[in-house]
């Protein structure tokens, strides 16, 4: 009896003794470094093993909570998941992983129970049906990646400047935490959506009922009109092609009088061989040749 009491004694004994080998900090970053480490390979067994020698006071900590939840999405216990995640507040910075994990937990159970791999409509009708808890979300809406405080600073940046430079591109970034790429690449769809709407002229002017005036840059070389440049080009182009389908005709049709009325000073390769003479230039045999042939 007592070896037993000894025997189911020592788990928590290691458990404490590991507890009190750590500080909190020095908890956190061995759980932050071992749940980078799971994340990336799918191997979550160096974690649990870690995890399972912290006390309860420990396991309370957002970093290993966090921990709780990556083991429990790779074991597939999904209840055990959902409620972690509702049931707990996780700072800001770990809310993109927490909710890749509430979303992925979510599509692997539906495919398990439809027994296919899921589409584009049925993964977007799982996300409208299971938001993401408050815990893990800022109640912020987010489309195409973009969230809507992020997306109405780079509109009051458009009104100012549609051709913003390289620095200012960096400071907006910065502000909307997006990256240069994904600024730079809305700038240019933007631009194009509104000159293909015609709010956008080729000075590179915003038309808008604010009275923006755009931004004193110019836009780039490709987008500069000519002075010279005519806006009715379809017009020009008809009529450039009337007049050279004239020119094909009248060509063809001399290229018909010249063989009709072959000019006397051609020489023998030039004129068209022809069965039956038509004119009276045909009829003249040299008399070199004539005297060849009565010989």
């Amino acid at each position: 009896m007592q070896a037993y009491l000894a025997t189911s004694m020592l788990p928590m004994q290691q458990a404490c003794s590991a507890s009190a080998a750590y500080s909190e900090p020095e908890i956190a970053c061995i759980c932050e470094a071992l749940f980078a480490e799971s994340y990336q390979t799918g191997n979550i067994d160096r974690l649990e093993h870690f995890i399972s020698q912290l006390d309860y006071r420990a396991q309370s900590l957002e970093c290993v909570l966090k921990g709780f939840a990556l083991i429990a999405f790779y074991k597939q216990n999904w209840k055990y998941l959902y409620k972690l995640l509702e049931s707990h507040k996780f700072s800001v910075g770990n809310h993109q992983v927490l909710q890749d994990l509430w979303l992925r937990a979510h599509y692997t159970e539906a495919e398990k129970t439809k027994e296919r791999e899921l589409g584009a409509v049925c993964k977007y009708r799982i996300r409208k049906k299971n938001p993401f808890p408050p815990g893990i979300w800022d109640g912020e809406e987010t489309n195409y990646c973009f969230k809507a405080k992020s997306r109405l600073s780079l509109r009051e940046a458009y009104k100012k400047c549609a051709y913003p430079s390289v620095e200012d591109k960096r400071k907006l970034a910065q502000q909307t935490e997006l990256t240069v790429v994904q600024v730079s690449n809305w700038f240019k769809n933007k631009r194009q959506r509104d000159r293909a709407a015609g709010n956008l002229d080729r000075s590179g002017k915003i038309d808008s009922d604010e009275g923006s005036s755009g931004c004193d840059s110019k836009p780039p070389a490709s987008l500069s009109a000519d002075s010279s440049f005519s806006p009715d080009v379809a017009t020009q182009m008809a009529h450039m092609n009337h007049q050279m389908s004239q020119m094909a005709t009248m060509t063809q049709m001399g290229m018909q009088t010249a063989n009709l009325y072959p000019s006397p000073y051609a020489s023998y390769f030039q004129t068209p061989l022809s069965l039956q003479p038509t004119t009276a230039y045909d009829l003249q045999i040299p008399t070199t040749f004539t005297t060849l042939q009565n010989l």
